[in-house]
Parts: structure tokens; sequence; C-alpha cells
């Protein structure tokens, strides 16, 4: 419904209003005009998190927009893990990281704030406007809007370009249709529903965003129809059209808190077994994250796992308040499942459980994916396994992680030869795939490596993946460029450099097999000037990390080319005491084997780099070295 007094809030939109406050009593329709108004913005990233549940403290809701903004592409991996560990310390520091964080969106961002002075208490509600007074001081091209019930600390925010919206200027009950008098809030449930009876049937039929006809049925066990046209009687919720022409119904959303909470007190168990139906039906309907949520209202951790393998690496938001529940299972619950404790893992800095570290997570993923998960589906299993196989890794687990990306790289070509992966399945195993290939690669398993990046390219470019595309074409240039295929490897690499979306800001492998990559086509082509920028890029990080050995071949032959051979050993020395351990990969002893007898050809006396195995004793390059050293 639109109304005359909805022009003064509609015209906003063709000015640069920097703070928008709209201000009504509740049931009028102030959400619905917001909504209406934020579509037509065609300048701007339109951000609004969500207050359902309602968020248990400031920093809860500002982790919902920081998912949020992730999940969208608008910030990286980097920003998303930097921002969220400093908004979950203190008051300053949750400022300092939230205002860089809207400053980094290229776009400019409007941020709407809908109804959080409800749900939250006095106190967070305050936290968040002394955020949001920060924001705008520090943001100059935040537009805010925030929607509330009455009078609060917004007003003495100093911003001289702001406007408020009263209830003169808003169309009344936009949602429900005429189904309250403006000016008047809903009573709650309990109020407007005497039957036990049918109360229980209206909070189990509002756990879902919207309900069918049939998912009600099958919720309550009522006549669906009946149940929910009683629902619009009372004003609860309205019909609107769905896909294929038939109509679900929406709750509203003070409906859903407050039958949230009634399940909670009156009906616990109603409400587990409803959340596990509706974990299955949304599964069913290939609906994994909305599925997720009520594997984890019900506290199932089997299906947990089982759903969450579906949304591997988690780079989307979780809904509503399901992150705040995974972080409340106790710590022993989160160890039987590999893939919440993946979750833990990579969210440790959320504080998920501060008294845990994030590589004793790491360690239980690992474990718990050995274990294995009993009625699994071939590609099920085998995406565990690689989730196995990555978290030992980040565990610091050579050995297991190695022999875990081994038997990846085995079952995986066994299933793709075959025909038998699962297409629901293909975006969780590109994402673990790559990662079996990455530890193959660091593990000198070059060939299977190999093997399996080229079948990840493949399928990332039939299913248009081409986030993780890129990712394979970088870890294959540098690959080709150390067996000196220097073609091969610079199409790859170009191909890879192509790739602009956001998420290759924060993924620090491919920014290092493009760097290691560019370094060794330098050096095979014997390009000093590329070869001092490539050795300048690997200055810090995980790329420097990884692949110190590498940078130190370049630092090398810089300063052998520039006369300073002990330049050179000063570089080998310093790079040895810092970086080598004696479970480094074969591929690392053996190049460090050859930079230590290139150095004794002109005449330096390298620090010792221990005993070496059978196989780098005999390998060719190192003899030659050692003969050529003798004459």
């Amino acid at each position: 419904m639109r109304d005359d007094r909805e022009t003064v809030f509609s015209a906003t939109r063709k000015r640069a209003t920097r703070l928008i406050v709209v201000r009504a009593p509740a049931g009028i329709g102030k959400t619905e005009m917001v909504r209406r108004w934020a579509a037509g913005l065609t300048d701007t990233v339109v951000i609004s998190p969500d207050v359902t549940p309602a968020p248990e403290s400031a920093v809860s809701f500002w982790m919902r927009l920081i998912t949020q903004l992730h999940s969208r592409g608008l910030i990286s991996d980097d920003h998303l893990f930097r921002a969220a560990s400093g908004a979950s310390r203190n008051d300053t520091a949750r400022r300092t990281a939230l205002g860089q964080l809207l400053a980094t969106i290229d776009q400019a961002p409007t941020l709407i704030v809908d109804d959080l002075q409800r749900p939250v208490s006095v106190e967070a509600y305050g936290q968040v406007i002394d955020d949001i007074a920060y924001f705008l001081s520090g943001c100059p091209r935040l537009r805010l809007v925030i929607v509330e019930r009455e009078r609060s600390l917004i007003d003495d925010v100093d911003i001289a370009d702001r406007i408020t919206i009263t209830a003169q200027h808003v169309p009344p009950v936009a949602f429900l249709h005429g189904g309250a008098e403006a000016g008047h809030a809903i009573p709650p449930l309990r109020t407007l529903v005497q039957n036990e009876g049918l109360l229980r049937a209206i909070c189990l039929a509002a756990l879902p965003r919207t309900v069918s006809v049939e998912l009600a049925h099958a919720l309550t066990g009522h006549d669906g129809r009946k149940l929910l046209d009683a629902a619009e009687d009372l004003h609860h919720g309205a019909w609107q059209e769905s896909e294929g022409g038939a109509a679900d119904f929406a709750f509203r959303s003070s409906v859903r808190t407050d039958a949230r909470a009634e399940l909670r007190q009156s009906w616990p168990l109603d409400k587990i077994a409803a959340a596990r139906r509706l974990a299955h039906w949304y599964l069913e309907r290939s609906e994994n994250t909305a599925a997720f949520e009520f594997a984890v209202i019900a506290e199932d951790v089997p299906l947990i796992g089982r759903i969450g393998l579906r949304l591997v690496p988690f780079t989307g938001p979780l809904p509503g308040d399901t992150a705040e529940r995974l972080t409340r299972l106790p710590i022993e619950r989160v160890h039987e499942s590999a893939v919440i404790s993946l979750w833990a893992a990579a969210h440790s800095d959320l504080a998920l459980n501060p008294a845990t570290s994030t590589t004793a997570l790491y360690t239980a993923a690992a474990a718990a994916a050995q274990r294995g998960d009993e009625g699994l589906s071939r590609t099920e299993t085998l995406v565990l396994t690689g989730i196995g196989s990555f978290a030992a890794r980040r565990a610091d687990d050579a050995d297991l992680a190695l022999d875990g990306a081994k038997q990846f790289h085995a079952r995986a070509l066994a299933i793709l030869s075959e025909g038998r992966l699962d297409e629901s399945l293909v975006r969780p195993f590109v994402e673990v795939a790559y990662q079996a290939g990455v530890t193959m690669m660091l593990g000198d398993e070059r060939e299977a490596a190999v093997d399996l990046l080229v079948e990840v390219e493949r399928i990332c470019r039939t299913h248009g993946l081409e986030y993780r595309r890129s990712s394979a074409q970088a870890a294959l240039g540098y690959h080709y460029g150390l067996e000196g295929r220097l073609r091969k490897a610079s199409a790859l690499t170009r191909a890879a450099s192509a790739y602009t979306g956001r998420q290759a800001h924060g993924d620090y492998s491919f920014v290092a097999f493009l760097q290691v990559s560019a370094l060794v086509q330098a050096v095979m082509k014997a390009d000093f000037v590329r070869l001092r920028h490539a050795v300048g890029s690997l200055g810090g990080g995980l790329a420097h990390t990884a692949h110190w050995d590498v940078r130190l071949l370049g630092e090398m032959l810089l300063d052998l080319a520039a006369g300073d051979a002990a330049a050179a050993r000063v570089h080998f020395d310093a790079a040895i005491r810092a970086h080598l351990r004696d479970d480094e990969p074969g591929s690392v002893h053996r190049r460090v084997a050859y930079l230590r007898g290139i150095l004794a050809l002109f005449g330096e006396t390298p620090v010792s780099v221990g005993a070496m195995t059978p196989r780098i004793a005999a390998d060719p390059i190192r003899l030659a070295l050692s003969a050529a050293h003798d004459i």
C-alpha cells in the first residue's frame, strides 16, 4: 500500500542525506517502506543485518554485518577475519576494525539498522548507536538508516546532514494489508491465542521463514490451509506468491521471535523434532544454508556434519543465530564432528572457545575425519577425507596431511573416471580437491598434485567456478615453471592473474603461487629485472613462509649476478637457520642441497644442512655440483 505520507521519505533518495532516522510505533509499515526506498537506490551498496532471532549483544549484531559483507563478495577473507577479530575484543577495537572495513567497500555503502531497538537490551542498543556515531565521523561515504520505535541516543549524534521521519510520514500497515490500526503494536502470541493446541501449532509453523500448506501440515499435524488462514486472521503474517504460482505464508518477524521463545519454554522437544524435520526438508531441496540452520537448532551433530559438507569452505553467513548456537555447543560435541571442528577453527578469531587453540580444533577436525561418518555417500566421504587432510595441514601435521591428500587423490580419480561425482557437491569437492593438490605439491608429490589440479581446473571451467579455477591455474603455473615449460607456465599464470574477484585478495595460497611462479619464470629466463621485483614481492606473508626456499633461490642468484658470493652465503645461512626443519618435504631439502653446492663452487662454506637422505645424496644434479667442486 502506498500513501502520500511516504513522499517525504522517498525524496531522500535524491539527496545525499547521511543519517535518516525512521521513528514510529510498531505495526504501521516502517520496514516495508524502508525496503521499497532501498530498492530504488542505484548508486550504493545496501546492507541490512538480520535481527531475527535477536542478537545477544552489539558484537553479535556487527558479526552479522561482517559475514553478510563477506558473503556478498564485498570484503575478502583477510578483511573478514581481521574485522571479526577486532569486533570481538573491546569497544575501541571494534569501532576501529569496523570503520576500516566499511571504508574498504568500493561502492558507497548504505547501512540499514532495522528495528534493533526492540530485541536487544538498552545497553546493547546504546553501544550500537555509539559505534554508528564513530562510523559517521570516520566514513564520509557511509549513509545510515535507523528504524526504531521510540527516541534513543541517535538524536545526540552530532551530524548536520540528517532527517527524521515520524509516524506522519509512514504509510499504514504495509505488510499486514490493513490488519492493525496505525499506531498500535501487535499483542504477543499468548495474548492472541488462548488455545494451547493452536498456539503450539502456530509456533511450529512459524519456525521457517516461509511455510507452505504442505510443510505446515508436516510440522504440526494440522490442516495446513486452515492453520495458516487462522494465522492470517490473527494478523500474524500474510500469504505471498512463490515460484510456480503456489502461495506460501510469511510470518511477521516479531511473531517468529515470540514463537521460538514459546517453543523453547513450553515445547522444547517438539521444537527439536520440528527443526530436524526442517533440516531434512531443506536438504532434499538443496537449500543447504537453511538446512544447516535447523540442524544446528536440533543440535544433531551427525546431521550438522552431513549438511555442513555442502557449505565448505563456509564463505557465506550462517543465518540468524546459527553461529552463536554453534559456539555454545560443548567442546566434546564440537570434537565429534570434522565439519564443526573445522568451522570452529576457521572462526576461532570470533572467540568460539577461548580455552581451545586453533591448532587443537584443526587436530580434532583431522581426527574426526579419519573416524568418518556412517551413512555418507561416496562423494560425501571423499569431501570428508579432503577436510581431514586440510585440517591436518593447518595443524602442522605434514605427514597426516599428505597421507590424507594421497587417499583423496586416488578416490577422487576413481569417482571421476566412473562419472559418479555428486553434482550437488561439486563446489565443496573442488574446494577440498584444490587444497589436497596444494598439500601434495608442498609434499613433493607433484605428479599426483598435477593430476588432481588439472581435474579441478576442468570441473571449475565446466561449472563456471572462476575463483577456484584461477587458483588451480596459479598452482599449475608454478609447477610447469619448475619443469622449465615456460610457455605453458606463462599462459596459466596470465590466466590466473586475470581473475579480479574479491576472493583472490584474501586467498594466501592463490597469491603465493602467483608470486613464486613469477620468480621461477624470471629465473628460468635469466630476467634479473623481473627477478628483483619478484623477490621483493615475496618479502613477507604466507608466500615467504611456505616457499622460503624459492625466495632464497632468487636472493642468491641476484647476489651472485652482482658478484657478491659472500652476500649469497649470508642469505643462505640466515634462511637455513630460520626455516629448515627435518620434516620439510624432500623437494625443499633437494633444492637446499643444490644451493649449497652452488655456493661451494664459489669458494664459500655455508652452514651445514644436516644429513642427506639417500635419494638426495644420489640426485644427479647434486652429484654433478659435488664433482664440479672437486675438479
